[in-house]
């Protein structure tokens, strides 16, 4: 999209909005915003956010301080399951959702339990950290965590754009 081209329904690109919110955090932030208010007509406010004491609260809970990027993104859209859950789950802070095991913690979860996404605990104080995934195995000494995106900011952009196409109606 070029600069100064009005952000309305009818001037927003996905493809090379999508490509510029992988630039850094604060683009994908706000392809975020702006993919809420432009593609699916409601956009991000105060309701859509984890409140920061409620982040805090969690991360004394787990044992661990959340990354930036994790915060950041909790803040302005954790409440926003129309966005990150209609096929696959974005896991609560709020709810309690959000786990720490097998070495990473776990923020999302495949619909059927099958697959899990996470932040390798060794990464958690990097400031957007890599997202891996473990894929259930019928023989689970052969699971991994595989490599999924460089940062937990452009995973959040692949989310969701994919759950925007599980989206009912």
């Amino acid at each position: 999209m070029l600069a100064g081209t009005p952000v309305t329904a009818d001037h927003f690109d996905v493809a090379p909005e999508a490509a510029e919110a992988a630039q850094d955090r604060s683009s994908a932030w706000r392809f975020l915003a702006r993919f809420a208010e432009c593609w699916l007509g409601r956009p991000l406010d105060a309701t859509s956010g984890v409140l920061p004491d409620q982040i805090r609260t969690r991360e004394a809970d787990l044992g661990v301080r959340l990354p930036s990027a994790v915060r950041e993104f909790y803040g302005l859209a954790g409440r926003r399951h129309d966005l990150f859950s209609n096929q696959d789950v974005l896991l609560s802070i709020v709810g309690r959702q959000m786990y720490v095991d097998a070495g990473a913690l776990i923020v999302r979860h495949e619909n059927q339990g099958v697959c899990r996404w996470g932040i390798l605990t060794e990464h958690l104080d990097q400031e957007d950290p890599p997202v891996v995934v473990l894929g259930g195995l019928a023989d689970k000494s052969q699971e991994r965590w595989e490599p999924w995106t460089e940062t937990f900011s452009a995973a959040v952009v692949q989310w969701l754009v994919y759950e925007s196409c599980m989206r009912p109606g």
